[in-house]
């Protein structure tokens, strides 16, 4: 019994182990789902910039406009597939983060099931040795009232 009560515990501790490796994607989740609307947000700030410096060049010169539209539409489209880039990256761990909690979720499904079923196991084999205590008590009371009886009889005897 003292067995498989260390295993249940031993049990037990995997599975908190295992809920909180959950809870530290849950916020490895949280934190990069915030690091990409930053990420969006940085997209459109970027976008404003660009398009004023755009304006700003356009005042100055017919001649330099062309050349710094060109250049900063370039700038711009970098900046995008960098950002677009990270992005996917991003997305991409946040979909390993996911099928990952749901792998935990189900190892923590089939460690509970496991648990379970020692546990009624563990019932089961007090269950038979609680019968086998109370057979014995009532063997052992048997027991004691033939001796009482013997020694009553013994006693009359003499």
């Amino acid at each position: 019994v003292r067995q498989r009560q260390e295993e249940t515990a031993r049990w037990q501790e995997r599975e908190r182990h295992l809920q909180n490796d959950l809870h530290h994607h849950q916020i490895q989740i949280s934190t990069l789902t915030q690091d990409l609307e930053t990420s969006i947000e940085e997209r459109k700030k970027l976008k404003t910039e660009l398009e004023q410096q755009i304006k700003q060049q356009l005042e100055e010169s017919k001649l330099q406009q062309e050349e710094l539209r060109l250049q900063l539409l370039n700038e711009r489209e970098e900046a995008e597939q960098a950002l677009e880039n990270r992005v996917s990256e991003k997305v991409a761990t946040i979909e390993k983060l996911k099928q990952d909690r749901v792998d935990l979720r189900s190892q923590m499904d089939q460690l509970q099931n496991e648990n379970s079923l020692k546990i009624s196991e563990l019932e089961q084999e007090i269950n038979v040795v609680k019968e086998t205590n109370s057979t014995l008590s009532q063997d052992l009371n048997h027991q004691i009232q033939l001796k009482n009886q013997l020694q009553a009889d013994y006693a009359e005897e003499k």
